[in-house]
């Protein structure tokens, strides 16, 4: 490795270290996103209450089919 070299890679390692550092000001942003607005301290926290809400939305979306259904079979839709 000549000088040119050396100092190509030393740019590509301070650019790499301000990317890290910008990264890991978003995740922290987005932690406490996660805290303040779900409830969730941890990611494995919030994916689960992802997935239990999904199944109550489900669940909420059978129950608006069925009850407009009966409206339609009721007043002959």
């Amino acid at each position: 490795m000549d000088a040119t070299d050396l100092l190509e890679l030393k740019e590509r390692i301070t650019k790499s270290k301000s990317r890290v550092s910008e990264l890991t000001g978003q995740q922290s942003l987005l932690m406490k996103e996660l805290e303040d607005e779900w409830g969730c301290k941890t990611l494995e926290k919030g994916q689960s209450k992802s997935t239990r809400m999904s199944g109550e939305i489900d669940d909420l979306e059978d129950k608006i089919e069925v009850g407009i259904s009966d409206l339609e079979t009721k007043y002959n839709l």
